[in-house]
């Protein structure tokens, strides 16, 4: 099971969960999308947006929900 965050510049639910997931050691791979040429799997309009495996499992700040489950 690998999990993808994609996430922009200026954007502070960005932020939020990738302190989130930090403090709490999740292995995530995270990339920006502003600054890497690398898109989601989909198109989505909303950051950050959560994929597992590919498939898009949760996105802004609902994210950290998704974790703490």
């Amino acid at each position: 099971m690998s999990y993808t965050l994609y996430i922009g510049d200026d954007c502070h639910e960005c932020d939020e969960v990738v302190d989130f997931i930090k403090a709490n050691g999740t292995e995530i791979r995270v990339v920006n999308i502003d600054q890497e040429n690398e898109t989601p799997p989909v198109k989505v309009y909303i950051r950050p947006s959560l994929f597992k495996d590919g498939d898009l499992v949760a996105y802004g700040s609902d994210i950290i929900g998704y974790f703490k489950k």
